[in-house]
Parts: structure tokens; C-alpha cells; sequence
């Protein structure tokens, strides 16, 4: 229940981030906006990982999988 919670914390401030990032399209601000996006981003990742126990291989597979 509580990596559910923070899960659902991170996702909710990412998603504040994300918007914050469409007003903030250009010069340097978006980089740094760009960077507090993907540091809960990856954090909900580990937790979703752990939540569901994946192991190694798997959590390759997904990054791979997501990579752009």
C-alpha cells in the first residue's frame, strides 16, 4: 500500500512538472523543468518494479522496450 501511495505521489508531481514544462518551452528553464520530470519518473518506475517484484532481466526488457 505504501509504494502505491508514493507511486501515486510521483506520478501527480510529474504530472504537475509536465505541465509546468509546456509553459516553459524554451532556453535553459525547460532543461531544469525537463530534469525534476524525469527524476520522479524514474522513481515511479523502481517502485512499479518492485511493487511487482521484476526481476533484472525483466526490468531490462521494459527499459529497452521504452527507450526512444
Amino acid at each position: 500500500m505504501l509504494l502505491q501511495r508514493l507511486a501515486l505521489a510521483l506520478a501527480h508531481l510529474t504530472y504537475r512538472m509536465c505541465e509546468k514544462l509546456m509553459v516553459a518551452m524554451i532556453g535553459p528553464e525547460k532543461i531544469v523543468v525537463q530534469q525534476q520530470i524525469d527524476a520522479p519518473d524514474r522513481q515511479i518506475d523502481w517502485l512499479v518494479y518492485e511493487l511487482y517484484r521484476l526481476i533484472e532481466e525483466k526490468i531490462n526488457i521494459v527499459e529497452e522496450g521504452t527507450a526512444l
